[in-house]
Order: structure tokens, then sequence, then C-alpha cells
């Protein structure tokens, strides 16, 4: 419903030429832990919300022959963390969507783009340490790869760049070896070691939205 009344708002103003589905929530905690409606609410707000946004839409794009979709994921799409299952997995989903739904279009004048950014100073990052080497980003550092990415089609942006490089570089490696580095730079520990007490009324508000407060 939300869709249908923000494309109807949006409607006089014209076409949608580019679509930035954005929208996310990271709760954090064991697995095992996490309350079920809190997982699905995930996977709910990452991966569904991102198809239905791309459902609604791209019909309009294909009848015009042309538009970009550009996707938000995550570098743990494509790097899980500890104590972010339901998280990975969700923008691991949204990098595979992407990969499935360019393919579908590739005939049909559509571009689909995805932006893997590490940890971004929002609300959804609150509390969150950092891994030796790797800063926090601002969400314009965001914005800026989502312009670019639009001028220049890309499939697959990181950002900063050097992530995708340190991923790439890590794929061809042991999997013993690969975890040694994630400890020597303290990533394995990124989520675990969040300060509740700055996290607090992020999770809060996210429980309350969901009915799990």
């Amino acid at each position: 419903e939300s869709w249908s009344e923000f494309l109807e708002a949006t409607a006089a103003v014209g076409p949608i030429d580019v679509l930035v589905n954005n929208a996310g929530i990271m709760p954090i905690g064991r697995f095992i832990d996490e309350d079920d409606a809190i997982s699905r609410a995930v996977f709910d707000v990452n991966v569904l919300g991102c198809g239905l946004g791309m459902k609604m839409v791209v019909p309009g794009m294909i009848a015009r022959g042309g538009g970009h979709v550009v996707n938000v994921a995550s570098a743990v799409g494509r790097l899980p963390l500890a104590d972010g299952a339901s998280y990975s997995a969700s923008k691991a989903a949204v990098i595979a969507m992407s990969e499935a739904v360019r393919d579908e279009l590739a005939h049909d004048g559509i571009d689909v783009s995805v932006i893997l950014p590490t940890a971004v100073e929002t609300a959804l990052a609150a509390g969150i340490s950092h891994a030796k080497g790797v800063k926090h980003l601002a969400p314009e550092d965001v914005a800026r790869a989502i312009v670019g990415v639009v001028r220049r089609p890309r499939a697959e942006t990181w950002v900063p760049r050097s992530g995708g490089l340190m991923v790439a570089a890590s794929a061809v490696l042991p999997r013993s070896v690969r975890l040694g580095l994630q400890r020597l730079i303290s990533a394995d520990t990124v989520l675990s070691d969040a300060d509740t007490t700055a996290r607090a009324s992020y999770e809060q508000e996210l429980r309350r939205k969901i009915g799990r407060a």
C-alpha cells in the first residue's frame, strides 16, 4: 500500500528513471537468541522490500525502454559477520536477487547495480566497533557512489573500493588463513563487541516498530 501511495504521489513529477532501494534494518546478537519476529522483519524489509520496489517500479521502466535500479546491499553480504547472521544473509540475498534480475532485464534497457558499503555512520551502525584499517563511512560517501554508478553503470560497486579488493583476495585463501586475518584486524568481533548502550535506542525503536518492545 505504501508503495502505491508513493507512486501516486510522485506521478505528477514524472516517471521514475532511477530507483534506489536503500531501506534496511540491522538487529545484532547471537542468531540462536534472536526472536523469530525480528528475523522475519529483517528479511521483510531488507530483501522483500527491495524486491517489491523493483516489482512496483521496473514495469514502468520496461514500458519506457530504459531505467536504472540501484540496490544497496552491504559488505557483509560477501563477508558475513558473527552476531549479524540475519542481516548478513539478507544482504547476500539482495546481491543474488540483483544479479538474477539484472540478467532477466538485460534486453529491456534496464541497468541493475549493487552498492556494497562497509559500516556507515547512521543509527543502524550505532555502537559498532571498527575493524583495524577500516573506517566508518559517512552517508555522503555512499550517496556519491550511487550517483557515480548512475552516471556510469556498473554491476557492483564497493564503498570504499578497497573493501572489494580485500574480499576478492580473501576468497582465494584457505578458510583458516582467512579467519586468522579477520582476527588480526578484529573483523570477527565487530558486531559482538558493539557498545550495547550506544545501540539501545536503535534496538528499542526497532523492536517497538515490529511489536516486540
